[in-house]
């Protein structure tokens, strides 16, 4: 078993202020969820609490280059291997895409 590697205190507080920043944007209460995959990777999805809706998931650990990873909520790989101030920025401009694809949806 591969042992988990987490996101640091300062990763944690770059997805906070996303957090913040998403909600801001959005007018709608973003949420964080924490969780751990099997290998060994940790992820943290930004979700629309109202519909719990993800609109992007970060990924750490092994097996991914880079700092992180960025995944659109169909879980294709946005940024597969960025250091982690270019995955948040990558985070924010998906999430954003997400949001209006989920705006589209509900009209």
């Amino acid at each position: 078993m591969t042992t988990p590697i987490a996101f640091t205190a300062d990763q944690r507080n770059h997805i906070e202020a996303l957090r913040r920043n998403l909600t801001q944007r959005t007018q709608r209460l973003i949420t964080t969820e924490y969780g751990a995959a099997d290998c060994g990777q940790q992820w943290a999805a930004l979700c629309v609490d109202e519909s719990a809706d993800t609109l992007v998931s970060i990924l750490v650990g092994p097996g991914v280059p880079g700092d992180a990873a960025v995944m659109a909520p169909d879980g294709a790989a946005v940024a597969p291997g960025s250091e982690f101030p270019e995955a948040i920025k990558a985070a924010r401009f998906t999430a954003m895409r997400g949001w209006r694809a989920l705006r589209r949806a509900a009209h």
